[in-house]
Formats: C-alpha cells, sequence, structure tokens
C-alpha cells in the first residue's frame, strides 16, 4: 500500500534515531523535521522546546510551536508539500493518549504557523515503552530515560 506523502513510513526507525541524537528524559518535548516522511525519513533537524511536556492547556505550547516552525529550514515552495513535523513528549505514566497529548493536538491546531510542512502527528514515550498517535504502532524500546 503506498503512503500519503505526510505519513511515516517507520515510526519505530523514527523514534530509534531521536533516541539515538538525545535523550528522552522526563518531561521534555521535541519537534522533529523530516524530509519525505513516506519514503527517505530522513530527520533534518532536531529541536528541545523550552515547552515542558507536561502542559495544563495548549496556550502553553501554542506560541513555542509557532516561533520555532517560523525558524526550521522548510523550503518555501507550496506544492508539493515533502517535509512533515513529528512531536515527541516524554512523560511518566501509561503509554496512552489523554488530556496532555490531547493539549499539544489542540497547541497545534492553534498555532498557525502557516509553513509548508505538515503537522500535527505525536509520539508518546514513557518508561514504558513509545506509542505513535496515526499508526498505533507502538514498542518497548525506547524507553524514558531515566
Amino acid at each position: 500500500m503506498e503512503l500519503r506523502p505526510y505519513e511515516y513510513r517507520d515510526p519505530a526507525r523514527l523514534i530509534a534515531e531521536v533516541a539515538g541524537r538525545t535523550p528522552l528524559t522526563e518531561d521534555t518535548a521535541y519537534v522533529v523535521l523530516v524530509d519525505r516522511p513516506a519514503t527517505e525519513q530522513r530527520i533534518v533537524t532536531l529541536r528541545r522546546l523550552r515547552t515542558p511536556a507536561l502542559v495544563d492547556d495548549y496556550e502553553d505550547a501554542r506560541a513555542e510551536l509557532y516561533d520555532v516552525m517560523q525558524t526550521l529550514p522548510i523550503p518555501d515552495h507550496p506544492h508539493p508539500l515533502d517535509h512533515s513535523v513529528m512531536t515527541i513528549v516524554v512523560r511518566p505514566g501509561p503509554c496512552v493518549f489523554g488530556p496532555n497529548e490531547s493539549c499539544w493536538f489542540m497547541a497545534w491546531r492553534y498555532s498557525n504557523h502557516l509553513t509548508n510542512a505538515y503537522s500535527g502527528d505525536l509520539i508518546l514515550v514513557t518508561e514504558h515503552g513509545w506509542c505513535d498517535f496515526m499508526t498505533y504502532e507502538a514498542g518497548h524500546s525506547p524507553v524514558m530515560a531515566a
């Protein structure tokens, strides 16, 4: 089956590559710019956000997401879009999506970044493993760093 341009070819490989580049410590969040996620799935840049992973309101992350998107090396050409942004949220607890992750989705929804990249996908990492919201792929490794 052919993937849509915004779908990730291999979320397990993506989170393993991120974990190889930076420790996934408790209460951190990252934005990963990926070139051609459905085919090459090449990480262009990885940014740790100032906003902690645990947020009470989507406004806590919205402005920073906008600011970060303005500084990422995303090409100006409008079509076809060939970059996507993955958000990685690292927090303790069960590896299931809940109110905290809902705040992150709302933050993306209202960030109004107007860049030429897909956004809104999220991988959750806990001490139990990881889970990708869009594909439901999950694994026991990597985990939140001790």
